[in-house]
């Protein structure tokens, strides 16, 4: 939980056109003291925020940021509660749910995007699939224009790949997908460099398991590909819900020795 007292305390300090020593004196503490509240090194004592706030006119949850506090927890569980839905194949209940937030937050992108990505996991075939496709199409071509989480930006990035594809934009699908990291790039890789002993080695495991279940997958897919809203779709439920790792490595290792040879 962040408190953004600092931040408001300064953004009302300059809209009275005061300095930080005219609101010390004010307020009896030292300009320092000020100084360091607005740069987050330190907050006011408890007995001072009801000065504070009267000082400014305002109520001391508005002071502390409560309002951004609470609806960051809002937000927090509603995507828990719509990925859970998800998992249970829910997804018709995780859209009624979101269609609902978004009355209350009609402009949180994270919430649209979710929204789009939820529309596209529950229509399968090709007549439902198209339209749903293009309306999700339209939403995240959105989000990356003003995107700032660079990990939802590129999972956004990812979907979209197989959402163009899905609707016939194939040349548009390719080229963005080449603007996607390398393998040798990715989380997965890199993260385990950062560990030693049995620690690396455990990790190291996890993601060839990971690795292996992802070709694997693909593998069996190949016969079902003429089905292009049936597979675009399973593909955006494995990056939404994610691929697990589970089941009999050596199984899924002949299943790709016997591909590649």
């Amino acid at each position: 939980m962040q408190i953004a007292i600092g931040k408001n305390l300064k953004r009302l300090r300059k809209s009275r056109n005061i300095t930080q020593e005219e609101l010390a004196t004010r307020l009896g503490v030292s300009f320092q003291a000020v100084s360091k509240w607005e740069r987050g090194d330190t907050y006011p004592d408890i007995t001072m925020l009801p000065a504070l706030a009267n000082f400014f006119g305002v109520t001391t949850d508005k002071l502390i940021g409560m309002e951004d506090i609470n609806k960051h927890e809002n937000m927090w569980n509603i995507h828990k509660t719509v990925n859970d839905l998800q998992k249970a194949g829910k997804c018709e209940e995780a859209i009624e749910l979101l269609r609902t937030k978004l009355k209350l937050y009609p402009n949180d992108d994270g919430l649209i995007s979710t929204l789009a990505i939820t529309q596209v996991m529950a229509h399968y075939d090709a007549e439902q699939a198209m339209p749903v496709y293009k309306e999700a199409i339209e939403h995240f071509e959105s989000y990356l224009d003003i995107g700032r989480n660079e990990k939802f930006y590129s999972y956004v990035r990812a979907i979209l790949v197989f959402l163009y594809y899905g609707v016939g934009e194939r040349d548009k699908a390719r080229q963005l997908a080449l603007t996607l990291p390398h393998i040798w790039e990715s989380r997965e890789v890199l993260s385990i460099e950062m560990l030693d002993g049995e620690e690396y080695t455990a990790a190291l495991k996890r993601t060839i398991a990971l690795a292996l279940s992802i070709m694997a997958d693909k593998i069996d897919d190949i016969g079902s590909r003429s089905d292009v809203a049936s597979v675009k779709t399973k593909h955006i439920q494995r990056l939404v819900l994610g691929y697990s790792g589970d089941g009999d490595v050596g199984e899924k290792l002949n299943k790709i020795a016997e591909f590649v040879k």
